[in-house]
């Protein structure tokens, strides 16, 4: 799936749905798309509650507190850690824009993503 030239130039992270979790009235789920211009980088940042996400395309690298940077490409399975750090979330390529979706699980109405 082909970025546009305007997201190919622009980060942007649009809320896509958020639901709470039957039987969990406590919690929802938090989906959004994100795009990432060539060689962009998030701010060191950490999650209060765990993410899951799928490389819609291009290359996205992470690298959380004590783990090893990890690349994922176009078709590949993301997990973010909660309440870690997360040093590296950023763009893989110098070229090509990133999009990805990713789904957090959070307390309601807590942000999914907290500044260092």
């Amino acid at each position: 799936m082909a970025a546009s030239p305007a997201t190919a130039r622009v980060s942007s992270r649009i809320e896509l749905l958020r639901k709470e979790i039957p039987g969990m009235s406590d919690r929802e789920a938090v989906m959004f798309l994100i795009t990432l211009p060539p060689g962009t980088a998030a701010p060191v940042h950490k999650h209060p509650g765990i993410g899951v996400g799928y490389v819609l395309e291009g290359v996205y690298e992470s690298q959380y507190e004590g783990e090893p940077l990890k690349r994922f490409s176009a078709g590949e399975a993301i997990y973010d850690l909660a309440q870690t750090p997360h040093l590296v979330a950023r763009n893989g390529s110098r070229t090509e824009p990133l999009r990805f979706v990713m789904t957090f699980i959070v307390k309601r109405g807590e942000p999914t993503i907290l500044p260092l």
